[in-house]
């Protein structure tokens, strides 16, 4: 993947798109979710474009196919939100911080966890130690299995609010919220830096810093009102620091966070080049 020049990527995404329209047709919604979402993860790796149109009008059909648009006995209640997270094991993403935000705030919310892992035990056991969450583990699925769960579950919640943490590629939370054009819905942007899905759908984006505003605005299409920046902290578990290797002993420590492809990637030139302005 990493050979391919933008000429080979814009065809493969472009082929990508044509079969998810030509599935869709035919009524294979499931297969035209697939196709979204490979051509999502395609592009998200290449930074090529940060929306895109077709792809939110495809999405917003398939909702329109497959669920039915608010419900006519929903009342939407105030003071009720949602949480979908579709990211945050313990230790990646938002969910926590957000999550602590919506107990701190003494609100009657639904935490969604999209995909079910161990490794997403301490969130949630906190949603089910707080005073008004409700815990909700979408079981496993296809994608129209899992859209129509997710769905149901809001429904039969009613929030005003929903707060999406999803990856770039995601289809099911994309394709339930096309379905709830009465919920007010947030996005929180994680990746700022690259292509996602959902442009179409939300209406107010979080954004943790300058650069993912100024992507927001002038790759996305949003308008500086519908973004809210909200730098974040780090949760930190309550662990004893054992002190550094043996091997650090009077040498210049260098820490940095993220991917170890950040790091590691393009020859180690992120090594190099600090190695270089370090004196």
């Amino acid at each position: 993947m990493a050979d391919l020049n933008k000429k080979e990527v814009f065809k493969l995404y472009s082929n990508l798109k044509k079969k998810s329209l030509r599935l869709f047709q035919k009524g294979d919604f499931e297969g035209a979710l697939k196709n979204v979402s490979s051509a999502a993860r395609l592009v998200y790796l290449f930074n090529c474009i940060y929306r895109d149109d077709d792809l939110e009008k495809l999405l917003f059909k398939i909702s329109l196919n497959t669920l039915p648009p608010n419900m006519p006995d929903v009342q939407i209640m105030t003071k009720k939100y949602v949480l979908i997270d579709a990211l945050g094991w313990s230790y990646m993403g938002l969910s926590q911080q957000y999550l602590r935000g919506l107990i701190s705030m003494d609100v009657d919310f639904l935490y969604i966890s999209e995909y079910v892992e161990e490794s997403k035990s301490k969130i949630y056991n906190e949603v089910k130690s707080s005073n008004k969450g409700k815990l909700c583990l979408v079981p496993d699925g296809d994608y129209i299995e899992k859209i129509k769960f997710v769905y149901n579950a809001i429904v039969d919640f009613s929030p005003s609010v929903i707060l999406s943490h999803i990856s770039p590629w995601d289809v099911i939370a994309t394709t339930v919220l096309y379905a709830l054009p009465d919920v007010i819905k947030y996005n929180i942007n994680l990746t700022d830096h690259a292509f996602w899905l959902g442009t179409g759908c939300f209406n107010y984006i979080f954004e943790f810093r300058e650069c993912g505003c100024a992507a927001s605005v002038e790759k996305r299409g949003f308008n500086s009102s519908q973004l809210l920046l909200n730098p974040f902290y780090p949760i930190i578990d309550d662990n004893k620091f054992l002190g550094m290797p043996n091997e650090t002993k009077d040498k210049t420590i260098l820490f940095s966070g993220g991917n170890y492809y950040k790091i590691y990637g393009d020859n180690l030139f992120f090594l190099q080049m600090m190695k270089k302005n370090s004196g």
